[in-house]
């Protein structure tokens, strides 16, 4: 089983495929995708990228609006193809997905 996401402005839609045929489609908000817990974890950086720690000083709000941007710019890509595993290539910053959205993130 494969999934696949589409990031348009007002939610994500999550595509379950199955033998090549997509057997499910789900909408999600980026509320549930890169949920208040996850955007958190920003904070335990202990050197955060600057422009990251404006805007985690702007808000929860304005945090995840730099998330959705950096997904919808392919900014963010699975290390492995269907991997739970994703890179936000512009900050080399790894993050864990699963199911409805990111979960944490992967500290060396």
């Amino acid at each position: 089983m494969d999934v696949a996401y589409h990031f348009f402005d007002e939610f994500v839609i999550k595509l379950t495929i199955q033998d090549n045929i997509v057997s499910k489609i789900q909408s999600l908000t980026y509320d549930k995708f890169a949920p208040g817990e996850f955007i958190q974890q920003f904070r335990h950086l202990s050197a955060p990228p600057k422009r990251l720690e404006r805007y985690l000083k702007l808000g929860e709000e304005r945090f995840r609006i730099e998330i959705k941007e950096a997904l919808q710019s392919n900014q963010f890509i699975p290390l492995v193809r269907n991997s739970n595993v994703w890179l936000w290539s512009e900050y080399d910053i790894r993050l864990a997905i699963k199911n409805d959205g990111f979960t944490h993130l992967l500290l060396s």
